[in-house]
């Protein structure tokens, strides 16, 4: 599936992929209703598109993008908030009920037919796609009508990073899911405390690592004896105090929030200065990021067209960081 003119991550494809397309909802006959529903999305943790239903045949289009849309634009080197008129990006859905479970599958352009595996998703009632749903480990075989559970499986691999589906009439909310791959993301697991040691160890002259390195699992999880010249003190899952050398340092993750929207930010104290290192990302660029001063942390498409065939160069996310700064202040602890 091409990238939206929503500005969906990498993440929030295989979300869009699997999930949004069980959504439905709204008249017997299948027409689209307008009732002003907010269609600018969610805070990074919810989305929320609009849907169409026909309950006779028991499918459904999801608008992932309407027909005029408001875009970030990159129009030689000027960056401005406009509006553009487009071809709106759906997606198509097939759904039915086992017992009380909601089954789904999503048509594929590629083999111009449904999926023949069908997404399982419980919590609501037997013959009413309306309600909340969940996303449980198991898939509907459409075509032998056989059931496959996984229970061992990560939770985030059939939910794919999103945990419930509010459908109403004519909209679905979607939210994310609090997977393993979000939950294991810590201090003491990650990859930046093995580099921050590996930092210490050398006596500043191997790179402190910066924030985005706590998204990285350590395979290491024995930091005493392998580096042995450095002590440790006040371990928690938000940082630790570390010294080696004659040099003591403190680490402390301020901010770690992961989503389609993600913020990052630890400080690291020694010698009476703190420095601080940063790591933004926003997956769905809004007016108040579209202006000159961001944009070198803007991430264009040049691949999109409006209805009269005209090349767009639009932003569809954004990402700062401070690593240089950073840099430079970590290295006057270590001269």
């Amino acid at each position: 599936m091409k990238k939206s003119f929503k500005a969906y991550s990498a993440l929030f494809c295989a979300l869009v992929g699997a999930l949004t397309f069980a959504a439905c909802g709204g008249d017997d006959n299948g027409t689209d209703a307008d009732s002003g529903i907010d269609l600018s999305g969610g805070d990074g943790s919810s989305e929320t598109y609009r849907i169409s239903v026909n309950k006779k045949d028991q499918t459904a289009t999801i608008y992932l993008s309407e027909s005029s849309v408001n875009l970030c634009i990159l129009d030689g080197e000027t960056v401005g908030w406009k509006n553009v008129n487009v071809e709106p990006e759906t997606e198509r859905v097939m759904y039915r009920f086992v017992g009380d479970t909601l089954v789904f599958s999503f048509w594929s352009e590629e083999y111009g037919k449904y999926e023949r595996n069908g997404r399982m998703l419980v919590g609501g009632h037997s013959g009413d796609i309306n309600g909340t749903w969940t996303i449980i480990p198991c898939t509907f075989y459409m075509d032998t009508e056989r059931t496959f559970c996984d229970e061992e499986a990560d939770p985030g691999y059939y939910q794919e990073f999103a945990d419930k589906m509010v459908i109403s009439s004519n909209s679905v909310t979607v939210s994310y899911v609090d997977d393993e791959y979000t939950r294991n993301r810590k201090y003491e697991t990650s990859n930046y405390r093995m580099m921050f040691y590996q930092a210490m160890s050398s006596g500043g002259t191997d790179r402190f690592p910066v924030a985005k390195f706590l998204f990285e699992s350590s395979r290491e999880d024995d930091y005493g004896s392998q580096f042995p010249d450095v002590t440790s003190s006040g371990l928690s899952s938000n940082g630790e105090t570390l010294s080696a050398g004659g040099k003591t340092v403190s680490v402390n993750v301020k901010k770690f929030n992961i989503g389609p929207n993600v913020e990052v930010m630890v400080e690291v104290n020694g010698s009476g200065k703190t420095c601080t290192s940063e790591f933004r990302s926003v997956q769905n660029v809004t007016k108040d990021l579209c202006n000159a001063e961001n944009k070198d942390y803007l991430r264009f498409d040049d691949e999109e067209v409006d209805v009269n065939g005209d090349e767009i160069i639009y932003a569809y996310s954004y990402e700062y960081d401070n690593d240089d700064e950073f840099n430079q202040c970590i290295q006057a602890l270590f001269p």
